[in-house]
This record gives C-alpha cells, structure tokens and sequence, in this order.
C-alpha cells in the first residue's frame, strides 16, 4: 500500500532492502505530487492527493510524531478537510510558502483505548466520563517531560514500580506522573479517580465542587463531562500547583481555580462535590449543600505515622429525599490529608472500624441526633454512619 502512494520508492538514493522508515518530510518530498508540481496537479483526479497525503503521514508517524516539515502549499493540490485531517492540523499560513511546524501529538486512537482501558478496569458506566478520558491531553498537565511514572506495585510486592519514560504516549496508561519528587506528590492513578468521578454521576451541566485539584487533569475531565453548561470550582492549597491548574485549565471558561484551603471555602449548592483528600468526617456544610439526588465523594483516613498522609476507604454519599445513602468503594487509598477537616477523636474511632473489616455494611449516613443503637456502625456527635438503609 505504500509503495502505491508514494510516486518514487524507494526514495532516491537510498538501496533497496533498507529499511523502509523515513521522516514525515521526506515522505512528502519524495512523493510523486510534491515532485511533478503542475503535472501532478493536471492528475490529481487519478492520485486522489488528499488521501494520498493521509495514508503518507498516518503510516509514517504511528501514534504520534515531532517533525517539522517545510511544505510548498502552492504545489500541493490540498483542501480545508486535508489540511484539518489529524495528526497534521491546518498551518497558520503566514505567506505562500508557510512553514507548518507540527507538535508533537497523541492520536485519538491511542486516547479511546486509554479510555477504554481504565473504564472496563474501573467498570465505569457514566459515557459522558469515558468521553471525557479519551478527550483530555494529560501529557499538558504533568509538566515537561521526560516523566517518572509509578505503575501498581507488582505481585507479591507493596511498593510501586518507578520508570523514566520519555515518549508521551506511555502516559496514556493507568499510571500516577509524578509531579513533585521531594513530596512524593503524583498525579494520582486514573484507574483509582475514575471509579470516584464515575460515583458522581457527571452529566451535562451540573454543578461540581473539586477541593484538591492538583494540576488539573482530574478537574479537567469532570469540565469535559458536565460540558459548557456545566460549572466547575476547584480548590487547591499548594500556591505552586494552584498556579498550574489556573494555567492548565485557562482553556476551559466554565472551570473557576481557587487558591487556599478548600476544606473552609463554601462551595454554594452543587450537584457534585469531589474531596480529593483525606478527611476524618463530612462537614455539614457539604452535605447540606448536595442538591436532590446530588453525590459527595470523600476518602475518610487515620494517621499511618507519615506527616500530612493517611490511609482508609473512600465513602460515597447521595442526597435521597430528606435523608443520604451512604456506601464505601472496596478499594483502599492512601492519600495527602486536608488539616483542616480532620478530628482526633473520629480518627481513633475510624481507625477502629476499618479494623472490624465491617465496611462494607454501611447503608446510610444520619445527620439526626441518637443514642447509639446497634445499627451504628460509626457514632459520632456530628453524623452516624448506619447499616440501616435509608427510609
């Protein structure tokens, strides 16, 4: 098929049974069009050029490609679709002979499989998200590479596998990007957030609050799936990883960045609210805030002797009538603490509970006051997770 819509191969000056791989320019310097000018231009019905050129470049460059090319827009035969066709976007045409600087980019094929990927592994059912997993350019908001990422820790093992990688393609899997080496601070795996953003139940134009936004990919994602009606205020605490979200997320005019504590901001009524950050107990302010049938997301954690992390189960919480289902996610997470949501007392009782292994039980959460009766499986003074499922 190549040596069809190339008009002279192999190329000039280069021995037969070599190997067959060449830039994306000498590609299109050696094609018959570029070469034979007016004459390719009288045959451009029999070379079908704008086909011939995608066929070039999508053989040439696989998933993605950095080459700058020099092209002579007045002897290529091209079209508006031609020039839009991915991965070579329409050139900013500053004369007749532009030069089309093309950047490095990541096919949509390789982002639907991502996507794919981390919604069959996280079993996610909301479509808008996978859209908006496939649509998201993570490697804009993880820095420059080349990248360190952290894979799952292998069989029989407990710590993470560190690898260097430099094409940004391999971010494209369901690994944490480190963005800051002396904290230890990553990106956090897609596959751990996904089932989190999933719990929810992100649609066209809700409202959602994001306290710990980090660089703002996550925060990113939820934008794509509520969509331009939709609203979405992050909170972030770290002033440096603030400053990137605001840029990272400049694109995106329906997402508002805060800087500070977002433990004490007031997030207004939402229909989502996202705690990325270990916290003993809800505040009240979030739950009451929860619009009807809205959802609350929140890893509840004790101390695990690490300054500022803490380890425990994430907790799912909807707004059902006058009253909230409450239910733990199975999987466990260790996670950076927000200090201002958190109370020793609660922690020492939750810490207890997780050791019963009876998480599982939980069917709601009571805000109304109670001795505590046997369906308490957390009793505090300001909520009560029950087994009790909710009236």
């Amino acid at each position: 098929m190549l040596q069809k819509s190339l008009g002279c191969w192999p190329p000039r000056g280069r021995r037969r049974g070599a190997p067959q791989h060449i830039g994306a320019c000498e590609a299109v310097k050696n094609c018959y069009l570029y070469r034979r000018g007016a004459e390719a231009q009288r045959k451009a019905r029999f070379f079908k050029p704008q086909r011939l050129r995608a066929s070039v470049v999508k053989r040439i460059s696989g998933d993605y490609f950095t080459a700058p090319c020099a092209v002579r827009h007045d002897r290529l035969p091209t079209t508006r679709a031609m020039m839009r066709s991915e991965p070579w976007p329409h050139p900013s045409l500053a004369g007749r002979h532009a030069l089309c600087q093309t950047p490095t980019m990541i096919s949509a094929e390789t982002r639907q499989r991502y996507a794919e990927e981390i919604g069959k592994n996280a079993k996610l059912r909301s479509t808008a998200l996978l859209q908006a997993f496939a649509k998201v350019p993570r490697e804009e908001f993880v820095g420059k590479g080349p990248w360190k990422v952290l894979s799952r820790p292998a069989a029989g093992s407990s710590q993470p596998q560190v690898a260097e990688i430099t094409d940004p393609a391999e971010l494209y899997r369901d690994v944490a990007v480190l963005l800051d080496a002396l904290r230890n601070l990553t990106n956090g795996n897609p596959g751990t957030l996904a089932p989190w953003l999933d719990g929810l139940n992100l649609s066209e134009g809700k409202s959602v609050f994001h306290l710990g936004c980090g660089a703002g990919y996550y925060t990113a994602v939820i934008a794509e799936a509520v969509g331009p009606a939709g609203q979405v205020t992050a909170a972030e605490i770290d002033p440096s990883l603030a400053a990137q979200a605001r840029a990272n997320l400049a694109r995106y005019p329906n997402v508002q960045v805060i800087e500070g504590d977002g433990g004490a901001a007031d997030t207004g009524a939402r229909d989502a609210i996202l705690i990325n950050a270990g916290v003993t107990h809800p505040r009240e302010s979030w739950l009451d805030n929860l619009r009807p049938a809205g959802c609350l997301v929140l890893p509840l954690t004790v101390e695990i002797g690490m300054p500022h992390v803490g380890k425990g189960m994430v907790l799912h919480v909807s707004r059902i009538g006058s009253g909230y289902a409450a239910r733990f996610l199975p999987v466990p997470v260790m996670i950076y603490s927000c200090s201002s949501v958190r109370d020793s007392q609660f922690s020492s009782l939750l810490g207890q509970q997780f050791m019963s292994g009876t998480f599982s039980s939980v069917q709601s959460l009571r805000k109304d006051e109670h001795s505590a009766e046997p369906s308490c499986w957390l009793h505090t003074s300001s909520f009560c997770l029950s087994t009790r499922p909710i009236i």
